[in-house]
């Protein structure tokens, strides 16, 4: 039997060992509970079983791997695939951010314009100075969100982090 060590606040197996190990190391269940784990008790070879890969059950009582029948070697390769595609495509995301936040900042720029246009639209009894500014202000939008929409193209991590978000100017 192998006791596994769970922590709610990630949903993930932090640990696996057995009963000699947890009671050498001194461990209680009440002190790990009060360190922020559960521990379950079920017959598990750590050899076989990659802890990243374990899953609570949907009954919550016991584990199950994601990826059954795979080496652990296969299962470490899969559990990284996972994390490299998390981390790009949060990076994509913050890219996507900052592209939007330039954007803000040159519409917000584009303020004392707007005013501009508005007082000779006043004295010139049109609006065609504040439409040619709002043209100008969604031309911006246009092309930021294509610029924007054009990250999800990019295929490595380095693309992602090199594109300026200054580019879509």
């Amino acid at each position: 039997m192998a006791l596994i060590f769970y922590r709610e606040s990630t949903n993930s197996v932090v640990r696996i060992t057995d009963q000699d190990t947890f009671e050498r190391e001194g461990l209680t269940e009440e002190s790990v509970l009060a360190a922020g784990f559960k521990v379950f008790d079920q017959d598990l070879d750590p050899e076989e079983h990659y802890s990243l890969a374990l899953v609570l059950s949907e009954d919550g009582k016991s584990f199950v791997n994601r990826f059954p029948g795979k080496s652990l070697d296969e299962q470490k390769e899969l559990i990284d695939a996972e994390d490299e595609l998390a981390v790009f495509n949060s990076a994509k995301e913050i890219k996507k951010s900052s592209i939007l936040a330039f954007l803000k900042s040159r519409i917000e720029e584009l303020d004392w314009k707007l005013q501009r246009a508005r007082d000779l639209d006043l004295i010139n009894q049109n609006n065609q100075s504040v439409c040619a500014v709002y043209q100008e202000i969604q031309e911006l939008k246009d092309k930021a969100n294509a610029y924007s929409d054009s990250v999800d193209l990019l295929k490595t991590i380095e693309d992602v982090q090199s594109l300026p978000a200054k580019g879509f100017l």
